[in-house]
Protein backbone atom coordinates (compact mmCIF):
# COMPACT_ATOMS: atom_id res chain seq x y z
CA UNK A 1 0.00 0.00 0.00
CA UNK A 2 2.81 2.33 -0.20
CA UNK A 3 1.74 3.65 -3.60
CA UNK A 4 -1.63 5.62 -3.26
CA UNK A 5 -3.10 5.00 -6.88
CA UNK A 6 -2.12 0.73 -6.16
CA UNK A 7 -5.44 -1.29 -7.33
CA UNK A 8 -5.05 -2.31 -3.49
CA UNK A 9 -5.67 1.36 -2.43
CA UNK A 10 -8.84 1.68 -4.88
CA UNK A 11 -10.65 -1.08 -4.30
CA UNK A 12 -10.24 -0.89 -0.59
CA UNK A 13 -11.61 3.03 -0.84
CA UNK A 14 -14.41 1.78 -2.58
CA UNK A 15 -15.21 -1.22 -0.15
CA UNK A 16 -14.44 1.54 2.95
CA UNK A 17 -16.17 4.15 0.81
CA UNK A 18 -19.79 1.66 0.38
CA UNK A 19 -19.20 0.26 3.46
CA UNK A 20 -19.49 4.01 5.72
CA UNK A 21 -22.33 5.22 3.50
CA UNK A 22 -24.97 1.98 4.32
CA UNK A 23 -23.19 2.23 7.88
CA UNK A 24 -24.06 5.67 8.22
CA UNK A 25 -27.48 5.52 6.66
CA UNK A 26 -28.86 2.42 9.06
CA UNK A 27 -27.59 4.11 12.19
CA UNK A 28 -29.75 7.03 10.79
CA UNK A 29 -32.70 4.96 10.09
CA UNK A 30 -32.62 3.35 13.29
CA UNK A 31 -31.95 6.21 15.44
CA UNK A 32 -35.15 8.09 14.08
CA UNK A 33 -36.87 4.89 14.36
CA UNK A 34 -36.04 4.41 17.95
CA UNK A 35 -37.59 8.12 18.87
CA UNK A 36 -40.83 7.63 16.60
CA UNK A 37 -41.17 4.61 19.01
CA UNK A 38 -40.30 6.92 22.04
CA UNK A 39 -42.85 9.59 21.14
CA UNK A 40 -45.62 6.90 20.26
CA UNK A 41 -44.88 5.52 23.84
CA UNK A 42 -44.88 8.63 25.34
CA UNK A 43 -47.80 9.97 24.03
CA UNK A 44 -49.70 6.91 25.17
CA UNK A 45 -47.80 7.30 28.75
CA UNK A 46 -48.60 10.32 28.94
CA UNK A 47 -52.55 9.74 27.95
CA UNK A 48 -52.53 7.18 31.02
CA UNK A 49 -51.03 9.26 33.17
CA UNK A 50 -54.20 11.98 32.12
CA UNK A 51 -56.37 8.65 32.69
CA UNK A 52 -55.13 8.40 36.24
CA UNK A 53 -55.46 12.24 37.31
CA UNK A 54 -58.78 12.15 36.16
CA UNK A 55 -59.71 9.19 37.82
CA UNK A 56 -58.08 10.49 40.88
CA UNK A 57 -60.20 13.68 40.93
CA UNK A 58 -63.30 12.09 40.01
CA UNK A 59 -63.27 10.03 43.12
CA UNK A 60 -61.85 12.71 45.51
CA UNK A 61 -65.22 14.32 43.99
CA UNK A 62 -67.32 11.49 45.33
CA UNK A 63 -65.57 11.70 48.66
CA UNK A 64 -66.34 15.27 48.72
CA UNK A 65 -62.46 16.24 48.90
CA UNK A 66 -61.55 18.13 46.13
CA UNK A 67 -60.26 20.77 48.42
CA UNK A 68 -57.40 18.55 48.66
CA UNK A 69 -56.87 17.83 44.92
CA UNK A 70 -53.54 20.03 44.64
CA UNK A 71 -52.02 16.97 46.85
CA UNK A 72 -52.85 14.85 44.11
CA UNK A 73 -51.61 17.10 41.18
CA UNK A 74 -48.28 17.26 42.88
CA UNK A 75 -48.14 13.82 43.86
CA UNK A 76 -49.06 13.22 39.73
CA UNK A 77 -45.81 16.27 39.14
CA UNK A 78 -43.13 14.64 41.70
CA UNK A 79 -43.85 11.20 38.75
CA UNK A 80 -40.21 11.42 36.96
CA UNK A 81 -40.22 12.39 33.67
CA UNK A 82 -43.71 14.56 34.30
CA UNK A 83 -43.33 18.44 33.71
CA UNK A 84 -46.87 19.48 33.78
CA UNK A 85 -50.35 17.99 34.85
CA UNK A 86 -53.13 20.42 35.30
CA UNK A 87 -57.17 19.87 34.92
CA UNK A 88 -58.41 22.60 32.60
CA UNK A 89 -62.21 24.23 33.63
CA UNK A 90 -64.65 24.08 30.89
CA UNK A 91 -67.40 26.59 30.47
CA UNK A 92 -70.10 24.30 32.04
CA UNK A 93 -67.87 23.95 35.44
CA UNK A 94 -66.98 27.45 35.47
CA UNK A 95 -70.64 28.46 35.21
CA UNK A 96 -71.59 26.52 38.23
CA UNK A 97 -68.29 26.90 40.26
CA UNK A 98 -66.81 29.76 39.22
CA UNK A 99 -63.37 29.77 36.65
CA UNK A 100 -61.17 28.35 39.79
CA UNK A 101 -57.13 28.60 40.38
CA UNK A 102 -54.86 29.82 37.61
CA UNK A 103 -53.26 26.63 35.89
CA UNK A 104 -57.17 25.41 36.04
CA UNK A 105 -58.03 28.42 33.15
CA UNK A 106 -57.28 28.05 29.35
CA UNK A 107 -53.55 29.05 27.86
CA UNK A 108 -53.37 27.99 24.54
CA UNK A 109 -55.45 26.85 21.15
CA UNK A 110 -54.99 23.27 22.24
CA UNK A 111 -56.92 24.11 25.17
CA UNK A 112 -59.62 25.69 23.73
CA UNK A 113 -59.32 23.08 20.96
CA UNK A 114 -59.51 20.07 24.34
CA UNK A 115 -62.65 22.12 25.33
CA UNK A 116 -64.65 21.82 22.28
CA UNK A 117 -63.97 18.55 22.24
CA UNK A 118 -61.02 17.65 20.32
CA UNK A 119 -58.28 15.43 22.00
CA UNK A 120 -54.52 16.41 20.63
CA UNK A 121 -51.13 16.27 21.10
CA UNK A 122 -48.33 18.30 20.32
CA UNK A 123 -44.25 17.99 20.35
CA UNK A 124 -42.95 21.24 20.93
CA UNK A 125 -39.78 22.41 19.22
CA UNK A 126 -40.73 20.02 16.57
CA UNK A 127 -40.68 16.40 15.74
CA UNK A 128 -37.08 16.07 17.74
CA UNK A 129 -38.88 17.55 20.67
CA UNK A 130 -37.95 17.10 24.41
CA UNK A 131 -41.52 16.89 25.21
CA UNK A 132 -44.80 15.64 24.42
CA UNK A 133 -47.86 17.57 25.27
CA UNK A 134 -51.49 15.65 25.19
CA UNK A 135 -55.26 17.50 26.17
CA UNK A 136 -57.76 15.00 26.86
CA UNK A 137 -61.25 16.50 26.82
CA UNK A 138 -63.84 15.17 30.00
CA UNK A 139 -66.96 14.59 28.62
CA UNK A 140 -70.24 14.47 30.50
CA UNK A 141 -72.04 11.22 30.71
CA UNK A 142 -74.35 8.68 32.67
CA UNK A 143 -71.65 5.83 33.10
CA UNK A 144 -67.94 7.62 32.98
CA UNK A 145 -66.15 4.24 34.26
CA UNK A 146 -69.17 3.29 36.49
CA UNK A 147 -69.48 6.66 37.34
CA UNK A 148 -72.92 9.02 36.42
CA UNK A 149 -71.47 12.25 35.95
CA UNK A 150 -74.78 13.98 35.73
CA UNK A 151 -75.85 13.74 39.10
CA UNK A 152 -73.55 15.59 40.39
CA UNK A 153 -73.26 18.66 37.17
CA UNK A 154 -76.96 19.49 35.88
CA UNK A 155 -75.67 19.23 32.13
CA UNK A 156 -76.74 16.84 29.28
CA UNK A 157 -75.10 14.05 28.32
CA UNK A 158 -72.23 14.68 26.28
CA UNK A 159 -70.77 18.31 27.31
CA UNK A 160 -67.52 19.07 27.60
CA UNK A 161 -66.85 19.73 31.60
CA UNK A 162 -62.98 20.56 31.45
CA UNK A 163 -59.92 18.89 30.52
CA UNK A 164 -57.06 17.15 31.24
CA UNK A 165 -53.63 18.57 30.56
CA UNK A 166 -50.01 16.01 30.73
CA UNK A 167 -46.62 17.53 29.50
CA UNK A 168 -44.29 14.53 29.36
CA UNK A 169 -41.07 14.97 29.09
CA UNK A 170 -39.06 13.00 26.57
CA UNK A 171 -35.45 14.16 26.92
CA UNK A 172 -34.34 10.78 29.45
CA UNK A 173 -35.40 8.87 26.70
CA UNK A 174 -33.80 10.91 23.96
CA UNK A 175 -30.99 10.35 26.46
CA UNK A 176 -30.94 7.08 26.23
CA UNK A 177 -31.30 6.83 22.62
CA UNK A 178 -28.10 9.01 21.73
CA UNK A 179 -26.59 6.95 24.24
CA UNK A 180 -27.10 3.96 22.92
CA UNK A 181 -26.61 5.19 19.60
CA UNK A 182 -22.86 6.53 20.66
CA UNK A 183 -22.47 2.70 21.64
CA UNK A 184 -23.75 1.48 18.85
CA UNK A 185 -21.46 3.30 16.42
CA UNK A 186 -18.38 2.76 18.36
CA UNK A 187 -19.35 -1.27 17.64
CA UNK A 188 -19.69 -0.50 14.09
CA UNK A 189 -16.93 1.09 14.09
CA UNK A 190 -14.45 -1.55 15.74
CA UNK A 191 -16.63 -4.26 13.70
CA UNK A 192 -15.38 -1.71 10.44
CA UNK A 193 -12.01 -1.54 11.34
CA UNK A 194 -11.46 -4.81 11.87
CA UNK A 195 -13.41 -5.76 8.73
CA UNK A 196 -11.10 -3.68 6.47
CA UNK A 197 -8.25 -5.37 8.04
CA UNK A 198 -9.49 -8.28 7.41
CA UNK A 199 -10.07 -7.56 3.30
CA UNK A 200 -6.58 -6.31 2.93
CA UNK A 201 -5.09 -9.20 4.43
CA UNK A 202 -7.32 -11.58 2.26
CA UNK A 203 -6.74 -8.93 -0.87
CA UNK A 204 -3.02 -9.21 -0.30
CA UNK A 205 -2.78 -13.36 0.12
CA UNK A 206 -5.27 -13.56 -3.05
CA UNK A 207 -4.81 -10.54 -5.26
CA UNK A 208 -2.00 -8.48 -4.37
CA UNK A 209 1.07 -11.06 -3.71
CA UNK A 210 0.60 -13.33 -6.83
CA UNK A 211 0.46 -9.83 -9.06
CA UNK A 212 3.88 -8.91 -7.23
CA UNK A 213 5.08 -12.57 -8.05
CA UNK A 214 4.04 -12.01 -11.73
CA UNK A 215 5.21 -8.46 -11.92
CA UNK A 216 8.80 -9.84 -10.37
CA UNK A 217 9.16 -12.63 -12.98
CA UNK A 218 8.42 -10.83 -15.80
CA UNK A 219 11.25 -7.90 -14.33
CA UNK A 220 13.25 -10.95 -14.14
CA UNK A 221 13.20 -12.59 -17.49
CA UNK A 222 13.41 -8.92 -19.41
CA UNK A 223 17.12 -8.20 -17.14
CA UNK A 224 18.20 -11.77 -18.13
CA UNK A 225 16.45 -12.44 -21.09
CA UNK A 226 16.02 -15.76 -19.90
CA UNK A 227 12.90 -17.15 -21.39
CA UNK A 228 13.18 -20.57 -19.73
CA UNK A 229 11.86 -19.40 -16.42
CA UNK A 230 7.83 -19.39 -15.60
CA UNK A 231 5.47 -18.58 -13.65
CA UNK A 232 4.22 -20.62 -10.71
CA UNK A 233 0.48 -21.43 -10.66
CA UNK A 234 -1.17 -21.56 -7.49
CA UNK A 235 -4.97 -21.38 -8.35
CA UNK A 236 -7.40 -21.77 -11.20
CA UNK A 237 -8.70 -18.78 -10.77
CA UNK A 238 -8.11 -15.23 -12.84
CA UNK A 239 -4.82 -15.00 -11.90
CA UNK A 240 -4.03 -18.29 -12.24
CA UNK A 241 -5.44 -18.09 -16.20
CA UNK A 242 -3.27 -15.37 -16.47
CA UNK A 243 -0.36 -16.95 -14.83
CA UNK A 244 -0.76 -20.69 -17.63
CA UNK A 245 -1.55 -17.73 -20.48
CA UNK A 246 1.44 -16.16 -19.58
CA UNK A 247 3.55 -19.21 -19.38
CA UNK A 248 1.93 -20.20 -22.69
CA UNK A 249 3.26 -17.11 -24.12
CA UNK A 250 6.81 -17.58 -23.18
CA UNK A 251 6.44 -21.13 -24.51
CA UNK A 252 5.61 -20.01 -28.03
CA UNK A 253 8.47 -17.22 -27.86
CA UNK A 254 11.18 -19.57 -26.57
CA UNK A 255 9.88 -22.37 -29.40
CA UNK A 256 10.24 -18.75 -32.26
CA UNK A 257 13.23 -18.11 -31.19
CA UNK A 258 14.44 -21.67 -31.24
CA UNK A 259 13.17 -21.94 -35.32
CA UNK A 260 15.13 -18.46 -35.82
CA UNK A 261 18.48 -19.82 -34.08
CA UNK A 262 18.27 -23.27 -36.67
CA UNK A 263 17.41 -21.15 -39.75
CA UNK A 264 20.01 -18.41 -38.77
CA UNK A 265 22.58 -21.68 -38.40
CA UNK A 266 21.38 -23.58 -41.49
CA UNK A 267 21.85 -19.78 -43.27
CA UNK A 268 25.76 -19.78 -41.63
CA UNK A 269 26.45 -23.42 -42.77
CA UNK A 270 25.25 -22.33 -46.16
CA UNK A 271 26.85 -19.74 -46.19
CA UNK A 272 30.19 -21.20 -45.42
CA UNK A 273 29.53 -23.31 -48.30
CA UNK A 274 29.35 -20.73 -50.99
CA UNK A 275 32.28 -18.94 -49.18
CA UNK A 276 34.07 -22.24 -49.57
CA UNK A 277 33.06 -22.49 -52.84
CA UNK A 278 33.56 -19.21 -54.22
CA UNK A 279 36.85 -19.68 -53.03
CA UNK A 280 37.57 -23.05 -54.97
CA UNK A 281 36.17 -21.04 -57.84
CA UNK A 282 38.52 -18.22 -57.61
CA UNK A 283 41.64 -20.78 -56.97
CA UNK A 284 40.87 -22.51 -60.15
CA UNK A 285 40.69 -19.11 -62.01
Amino acid sequence: MDNPTSIQTKILLSIASVFLVLMSVSMLFMVDRQKQMVQTLATEKARDIANSYFDGLNAMMLAGSMAQSRFLREKIQSHDDVIEARLIRGKAIVDSFGPGSAEQRPVDDQDQSALSGKASSRYPGGADGDSVVIVEPIVASANFKGTNCLTCHAVSEGTILGAVRVTYSLAHLHEKINRNFAIAGAIAGGLFLAGMVLITWLMRKIVVNPLDEIRDTMNTISRDADLRKRLAINSHDEIGQLSSSFNSMLNNFATSLSHVSDTSLQLSKATSKISSVAQQTTAAA
